[in-house]
C-alpha cells in the first residue's frame, strides 16, 4: 500500500512540474495581492458629523517586522501548521503522502497537505476556492514560485499577518489583543499554543466560545513544540499545569474621539441586536468588517456642554466624586447626550466603566414620584393629609411570615417651615402636611406611609411601566430609592410624564446603511400609553414645586421645569432628575469604587441631590435649551386638580381579573359599581397563555385600592411566526445559537455530507425546513451536521510520519 502511494505522489509531482512549465509560459511573473482590508464602519452624530470608525481588528494590528513576534510565538504555529515550514521549498512531500492516503481510503480529497506558504497563498493570490485538481496544482506552483521570490521569513510575516483566529481577529497581534489583551510579545508558551491551535477551525477553537476544546488544541500544540524541541521538557510540563486565563479586549480603538462612553453602548447595542443579524459573530463581521455607516442620535455640542458642565462643578484632580449625565428626547427617546464619567480614554482602571448605565446606584428619593404616581392611579388624592415626623417606625412583614420593624428618618421637624397649602393658602401644622408638600420638601415618613398603604407592588410595576429596566426590590423601602438603578432607567421614567404618559423607549441609533446605501437598520418609533394624560400632568405640576419651592431651587434655570432630588443614606449618592416639555436628563454623582459618604473634609459640604447634581442639571438644560423655542407645561384638568382631602373615602379590595379577557373584566368592574376602569392593556407576546385573556394586573391581587381607581392589564397574545433563517455553513454551534434566539428548537443529527466528503467536521450541510419558512415559535427544526474529527487520529498520523 505504501508503494502504491508513493508511485501515486510521484505521478502528481510529475504532473505538478508538467503543469508549472505550462505556467511559467504563460505567465513570466506575479505580484502578491494582499486581500482587500476589511472595510471599516463609521459612527456619525445626529447631524452627521463624523464620530469615529469601528475597524476590524486586522485594520491596525499589522507587525512590520518578523522581529517583532517572538521565536517562541512562531515555533508555535509552526509546529502545529508546518513543522518543516523551514526545509520544504512551498510544498511538503511527507504532508503530500499522508494526505493522498487519507484520500485514497476516504475515496475523494478528504484531506489537504497545505502548508504554510500553501495556505498564505490560497489567502493572497488564489480567488478560486474550490478544491480541484486543477486548483492544487495552481496553488503549488505559487507556492514555489514564492518560495523563489521571498525569504521565509517574509512568508511567516505576511501569514501570521493575514490568518484568521477567530472571534473577529485577523493576524497574530489582532489575536493576542482579542484573547488576552496583551500584545504579541508578552505571549506565554501556553497563550502561544492556544492562539497557535485555533487555526485550523477559528470557530470550533475560539477560546472565548469554546475554552475547553481549545485548550485541548493547545495541549496538541504543546506536544508538537516538545517534538521538535522548541521547548523544553520542564517548560511543557510548566505550561500544561498553567492554563491560559482569557481576558476579553473590548475597546476596539485607540483613537481618542468625542463620546467615549456613548459610542461603546452604541457598539454594545448593536452586537446584542438580533435585529441586525442572528448570531453575534454575524453582527461582529457586520460591525467591525461592513463597511457600514451608522447615525446616531448624540448631539456633540450637548455632549461637550455636559462634559464641561461636571468639570466645572467637580473639577478633576481634588479628590471630588464623579458624576454621570444621560439627556434624553422625552417624545422619540434619543439619548442626546450621554456622560459615563470624567474621561473615557483616562488610564484609570475603570475610566471605561460607564456610571449612567450598568449595574446602577441607589437614587434617593428620586423614586417617589413613582410611587406617588402609583397611589395616583390607585385613587389615593395628592393632597391627602398624613402625619410627617421626624422618625417613624412600621411593622413589616417578612418573608417567613413574622413581622420586622421598618425604620425610617426624615420628616418635616427640622426642615424649614412648609409652604401654604396650593388650594387653602394655609400653612399647616409642620407635621401635618400634604403628599403634594411632602414631595416638595421631600419628607421620608409620609412617604413611607403611603407605600403601606399602596403596598410595593404598585411602585414595581409602575416603576417597569414607565421604563426603568434595572429590578426594583419588592419591598417597602423601595419608595425611598434603595434599588440600584441607572440614569438612563430614571431618564425613560420621567420622561414618560414629560410625554403624558406615554413610555417610549431609549435609543442611540437612527439608521444603518450599508455601504451601497441600502438600510441595514432603521428606528421605528415605539410608544405605549402607561399613564392617562390627566395624571401624567397631575405629576408634572406636583413635580414644578420640587423646583419652585422645594428641595430643587438651585435647578430653576428660567423655564417651566420639574424633577425630584434624591440623596441616598450617609451622603453616599446623590440624583436630580428632571424634564421640561422637550428634554429630560439625569444626574447622578459619587465615587465609582463604591458608596463612599460626601461629607467634609472628603467633600467642602454635605452632597445632596439639591447640590452638585442639580447645579450641572442646571448648566446642561441651559445649554439644551438655547434654539429652542419656550415652551409650556399643560395643566391638569379641574377634576385631576389637587384638591384638600382625608384618606381616601372608601377602600375596597382589588378585582381579581387574571384569566378573563377584556370583556368579561370590564364586565366584572361594571358590575362591581365600584367605579373601578380599566387604564391599558398591554399586549404580551407568550405561548405559556391562551390567546386573549388576562395575565397580569396592576394592583396586584390581594392588594386594596380606592373607589374609582384605574388598572393595568396584561394580555397574552400569541407571538408572530418566525421566519426560518440559512444555516447550512454555520457550525453546530452557531446554528443552535441562531434557531434558539429566534425562539425555536434546535435538533441535530450527525451524518457526512455526500456531495461534499471534504467538508470540515462541525458544519451544518442540511435543514430542516429550509430558509424562509414561518414557523411557530417553539417549533424544531434540525440539522445535518459533519461528523467530528477525533484529535487522536490526527496524533497518530503524525506520529506514523514520525516513523
Amino acid at each position: 500500500m505504501g508503494t502504491l502511494i508513493q508511485r501515486i505522489v510521484l505521478i502528481f509531482l510529475t504532473c505538478s512540474l508538467t503543469a508549472t512549465a505550462c505556467y511559467r509560459s504563460e505567465s513570466q511573473q506575479f505580484e502578491i495581492n494582499i486581500p482587500e482590508q476589511a472595510q471599516t464602519s463609521v459612527v456619525v452624530s445626529a447631524n452627521g458629523t463624523y464620530i469615529t470608525s469601528l475597524v476590524a481588528p486586522e485594520n491596525r494590528s499589522i507587525i512590520r517586522e518578523i522581529e517583532e513576534i517572538p521565536e517562541m510565538v512562531r515555533n508555535a504555529v509552526i509546529a502545529i501548521e508546518d513543522e518543516r515550514f523551514y526545509s520544504h521549498d512551498g510544498i511538503d512531500l511527507r504532508g503530500i503522502i499522508r494526505a493522498a492516503r487519507s484520500n485514497l481510503e476516504a475515496g475523494g480529497i478528504s484531506q489537504g497537505a497545505s502548508t504554510i506558504t500553501q495556505q498564505y497563498v490560497k489567502l493572497a493570490i488564489i480567488e478560486n476556492s474550490e478544491k480541484t485538481a486543477s486548483r492544487k496544482l495552481e496553488e503549488i506552483w505559487y507556492s514555489m514560485r514564492l518560495e523563489d521570490q521571498y525569504s521565509k521569513d517574509f512568508i511567516l510575516l505576511q501569514y501570521l499577518n493575514t490568518i484568521y483566529f477567530g472571534h473577529g481577529a485577523y493576524g497574530i497581534k489582532a489575536a493576542a489583543l482579542t484573547y488576552f489583551n496583551k500584545d504579541v510579545q508578552d505571549l506565554s508558551v501556553p497563550e502561544a499554543a492556544m492562539l497557535a491551535g485555533v487555526i485550523q477551525r477559528p470557530s470550533y477553537y475560539d477560546p472565548l466560545l469554546n475554552y475547553s476544546n481549545s485548550l485541548r488544541r493547545s495541549h496538541m500544540v504543546l506536544n508538537r513544540m516538545l517534538a521538535n524541541e522548541f521547548i523544553t521538557e520542564e517548560e511543557y510540563v510548566e505550561a500544561l499545569e498553567s492554563p491560559p486565563v482569557l481576558e476579553e479586549y473590548s475597546a476596539r480603538l485607540d483613537t481618542v474621539y468625542e463620546a467615549g462612553h456613548f459610542v461603546e453602548e452604541v457598539r454594545r447595542w448593536f452586537l446584542e441586536n438580533e435585529d441586525i443579524a442572528a448570531t453575534r459573530a454575524e453582527r461582529e463581521t457586520l460591525l467591525f468588517e461592513g463597511g457600514l455607516r451608522i447615525e446616531t442620535t448624540i448631539d456633540l455640542d450637548l455632549q461637550s456642554e455636559a462634559e464641561l458642565a461636571v468639570e466645572r462643578h467637580l473639577p478633576l484632580g481634588q479628590g471630588l466624586p464623579d458624576a454621570s449625565v444621560v439627556v434624553m428626547d422625552p417624545q422619540t427617546g434619543f439619548v442626546l447626550a450621554m456622560v459615563g464619567g470624567r474621561d473615557f480614554f483616562a488610564e484609570d482602571e475603570d475610566a471605561k466603566v460607564n456610571l449612567a448605565v450598568g449595574n446602577g446606584r441607589q437614587v434617593g428619593s428620586s423614586m417617589k414620584p413613582i410611587g406617588l404616581a402609583a397611589g395616583l392611579e390607585a385613587g389615593w388624592s395628592a393632597t391627602a393629609v398624613y402625619s410627617a415626623p421626624n422618625e417613624a417606625e412600621f411593622d413589616i412583614p417578612g418573608a417567613t411570615g413574622e413581622f420586622a420593624i421598618w425604620k425610617v428618618s426624615g420628616g418635616a421637624t427640622g426642615y424649614r417651615l412648609p409652604d401654604p397649602d396650593p388650594i387653602t393658602e394655609e400653612i399647616p401644622d409642620p407635621e401635618d402636611v400634604t403628599l403634594v408638600q411632602a414631595m416638595w420638601g421631600s419628607y421620608n415618613t409620609v412617604y413611607a406611609q403611603l407605600i403601606m398603604g399602596i403596598g410595593p407592588e404598585r411602585l414595581v410595576s409602575m416603576a417597569r411601566r414607565l421604563g426603568i429596566q434595572s429590578p426594583i426590590e419588592n419591598v417597602y423601602s423601595s419608595i425611598l430609592g434603595t434599588s440600584d438603578t441607572t440614569m438612563l432607567d430614571m431618564a425613560s421614567a420621567y420622561s414618560t410624564f414629560a410625554n403624558r404618559g406615554v413610555s417610549v423607549p431609549h435609543t442611540y441609533v437612527t439608521k444603518i446603511t450599508r455601504p451601497d446605501g441600502t438600510t441595514l437598520w432603521e428606528w421605528e418609533r415605539e410608544q405605549t400609553r402607561v399613564l392617562s394624560a390627566s395624571l401624567a400632568d397631575q405629576m408634572t405640576w406636583i413635580l414644578e414645586g420640587v423646583i419652585e419651592n422645594g428641595t430643587g431651587w438651585r435647578a430653576d434655570f428660567g423655564r417651566s421645569a420639574a424633577g425630584k432630588t434624591g440623596t441616598t443614606q450617609n451622603y453616599a449618592d446623590a440624583v436630580f432628575v428632571g424634564y421640561t416639555p422637550q428634554i429630560t436628563a439625569a444626574v447622578w454623582v459619587g465615587y465609582p469604587e463604591g458608596q463612599i459618604s460626601m461629607v467634609p473634609p472628603l467633600t467642602d459640604r454635605k452632597v445632596s441631590g439639591g447640590t452638585f447634581p442639580a447645579l450641572i442639571w442646571h448648566d446642561v438644560m441651559e445649554s439644551a435649551h438655547q434654539n429652542l423655542p419656550v415652551n409650556e407645561f399643560i395643566e391638569p384638568p379641574p377634576s385631576q386638580a389637587p384638591t384638600t382631602t382625608e384618606e381616601p373615602e372608601v377602600i375596597v379590595p382589588t378585582p381579581e381579573l387574571l384569566g378573563l379577557t377584556l370583556e368579561e373584566a370590564s364586565q366584572l368592574l361594571l358590575d362591581s359599581e365600584t367605579g373601578i376602569t380599566i387604564l391599558t392593556s398591554i399586549e404580551i407576546e407568550t405561548t405559556e397563555h391562551d390567546p386573549n385573556v388576562i395575565i397580569g394586573q396592576s394592583p396586584i391581587i390581594g392588594s386594596t385600592m380606592v373607589e374609582g381607581g384605574s388598572m393595568v392589564l396584561e394580555v397574552a397574545v400569541p407571538p408572530p411566526p418566525v421566519l426560518v433563517t440559512d444555516l447550512l455553513g454555520l457550525s453546530v454551534e452557531q446554528a443552535q445559537i441562531s434557531v434558539e434566539s429566534s425562539g425555536l428548537t434546535f435538533s441535530s443529527v450527525i451524518a457526512a455530507d455526500p456531495e461534499n466528503p471534504e467538508a470540515l467536521p462541525g458544519i451544518v450541510w442540511a435543514q430542516d425546513p429550509l430558509q424562509g419558512a414561518e414557523l411557530p415559535v417553539g417549533s424544531t427544526i434540525t440539522v445535518q451536521v459533519t461528523p467530528e474529527e477525533e484529535e487522536e487520529e490526527e496524533e497518530e498520523e503524525e506520529e506514523e510520519e514520525e516513523e
